[in-house]
């Protein structure tokens, strides 16, 4: 399909050379206009929708997270809590450094920034390889955290994860994470 002229219009939100690796873009909740830029590495940078006003860092998680450039491994995926503009909860799937494992876990927003100290582990899932890592989060209308599990990695899946119940890989995981 060839998009037609005028239709839409393509505005820069990030100047040109300020990182590279985005994967993932996530509306801040509570504002109309302002959402993050994730990257492979593990930085989290706060934007304007609009491209207007400065790019400022909401966090630097690259101390905990192991990217790959050549693999799937880093930053998965993020998601705020349904209650983020009360409890400040953000959820966060990643690659950490250390053994190969991906990781969920619970970060509070303090003061205008995701506060890395703030870290708790809620799941560990040991990975034996650097790709098919998967991790999409959202919350459903339940309430509850969705997640999806790659297969763990390897063309085709070679140990048949995604066929297996024995095992967390290859799945779409639900998780109440109310405590």
């Amino acid at each position: 399909m060839t998009p037609v002229a005028g239709a839409y219009e393509l505005v820069p939100v990030i100047p040109e050379g300020l990182f590279w690796h985005a994967v993932d873009f996530e509306p801040l909740p509570g504002s109309d206009d302002e959402g993050l830029i994730m990257t492979q590495e593990g930085m989290f940078y706060r934007a304007r929708a609009d491209g207007q006003g400065e790019v400022t860092v909401f966090a630097d998680l690259t101390a905990k997270v192991r990217p790959d450039f050549g693999t799937e491994e880093g930053f998965l995926g993020l998601a705020f809590s349904p209650d983020f503009e009360t409890d400040g909860a953000v959820y966060i799937y990643y690659t950490p450094t250390g053994p190969r494992r991906t990781q969920l876990s619970r970060f509070r927003f303090v003061n205008g920034a995701l506060d890395p100290a703030s870290e708790e582990v809620l799941l560990e899932i040991a990975q034996f390889a650097e790709n098919h890592n998967g991790g999409q989060l959202a919350f459903g209308p339940d309430g509850y955290l969705y997640i999806g599990v790659g297969d763990g990695g390897g063309a085709g899946d070679p140990q048949d994860n995604g066929q297996s119940l024995g095992t967390l890989l290859g799945k779409i995981l639900r998780i109440d994470v109310s405590g």
